[in-house]
């Protein structure tokens, strides 16, 4: 055959085929209704086509399912699908999308509602009739479509409320979080971790992990503020319990409130940024006295640290000074001084990173600025590196 010609039979082949598959769906109905399925002891008109042709099971259901929703439709669907004008996956689509009109609509517009998408099976494949089949009301029934979106977006609210939760458990790893939102809500968290979630050429985390870095740094910096709502008569805040001599030489482990462990690296990294307060045990563990807190970084000295490096001062770090822990250079508990030529400004992954052993090393520099070595994976030659972009802006 020529190209023409093969085109043309094929054109004829898809028509028999589109009008054999009408018939099937009459007769399949009838065969539903009329039970005559169990006349061979088969379960359902379904099973029975199954068993008889050797179609999947899947296929029959469709079929009989199919035929079902055509003849309940208005009769114009009915009469395009008999004629050959609709075909099995256009049917199929527009009697879901009738499906999904509520029946307080009523019937007339239900009936403009079949007509429009009939006409459409003349234009569009059953994929874009899917779409329109979405939102077949607003071209049919605007006023009736905004009323029941209205109806539908007070109910999805008002279940989106009714539900919402939020649960921190320990699964033996870390603490697994799980919860649902409202979309207001949703849209408020998403606003916040949004900014910090996007990585750096130096940034090995997976989105995953960022999204939960960023979601402590929005909580740390809510601890942060000067006016956050009270906690049992005292401002929010994180209590770790580690022994001084744990601190001061690089051993032991730190303990939370809530009895969780960390590291002794995790306890001495949030000690470069926090209120110290001595408390005095006795044998059993009991406090014997509270003393008061120090912070090791005070407001001035902070705030002079942010006036030069003006975010985080890793390499290629885009964080600002909001999400920046005040480092000491040399650490606190080797008594390193709380002053400028002391400390840097370094957002809470790469605070970890340099707590890390054999990791990157930092000193402040003749000139005043954060200096960088990286270690010898990341760059054989240990060449020096500073954070460019605050500096560009």
């Amino acid at each position: 055959m020529s190209g023409g010609e093969l085109v043309a039979t094929l054109d004829q082949a898809h028509g028999l085929r589109v009008e054999a598959e009408a018939l099937m769906l009459r007769l399949l109905r009838q065969i539903d209704v009329q039970r005559r399925a169990s006349v061979v002891s088969a379960s359902s008109a379904s099973v029975w086509y199954r068993d008889r042709h050797r179609v999947a099971i899947r296929s029959a259901h469709r079929l009989v399912r199919i035929a079902k929703r055509v003849e309940a439709a208005p009769e114009v669907l009915g009469e395009a699908v008999a004629c050959g004008a609709v075909n099995l996956d256009q049917a199929d689509t527009v009697t879901r999308a009738l499906a999904r009109i509520p029946a307080e609509v009523g019937v007339v517009i239900r009936e403009q509602a079949a007509a429009k998408l009939v006409e459409l099976c003349a234009e569009l494949d059953a994929d874009l009739l899917n779409q329109v089949g979405q939102r077949i009301l607003s071209l049919v029934a605007p006023q009736v479509a905004d009323e029941l979106d209205r109806r539908a977006a007070e109910r999805e609210a008002a279940r989106a409320e009714r539900e919402r939760y939020f649960t921190m458990t320990p699964d033996g790893v870390g603490v697994r979080l799980s919860g649902r939102l409202t979309p207001e809500g949703a849209a408020v968290v998403r606003a916040a971790i949004d900014p910090l979630c996007t990585p750096t050429s130096l940034d090995e985390r997976s989105a995953e992990q960022r999204r939960a870095d960023a979601l402590v740094d929005v909580c740390r910096l809510a601890l942060a503020t000067t006016d956050p709502p009270d906690n049992g008569g005292d401002r929010p805040q994180v209590v770790v319990g580690i022994d001084f001599d744990a601190v001061t030489k690089q051993l032991g482990i730190g303990t939370l409130d809530n009895g969780d462990r960390i590291t002794p690296e995790a306890a001495r990294r949030m000690a470069c940024d926090a209120s110290i307060v001595p408390l005095v045990l006795n044998g059993r563990g009991q406090p014997l006295d509270v003393g008061r807190s120090r912070r090791t970084v005070p407001g001035p000295m902070r705030r002079a640290v942010v006036a030069r490096d003006r975010g985080c001062s890793f390499p290629a770090c885009d964080r600002d000074a909001r999400w920046a822990d005040a480092h000491h250079v040399i650490p606190w508990s080797y008594g390193g001084p709380t002053a400028l030529d002391n400390l840097l400004l370094v957002c809470r992954y790469h605070h970890g990173e340099l707590h890390e052993p054999n990791s990157w090393t930092v000193f402040i520099d003749t000139d005043g600025l954060p200096t960088y070595i990286p270690p010898t994976h990341v760059d054989p030659l240990q060449r020096p590196r500073r954070n460019e972009y605050h500096r560009r802006q």
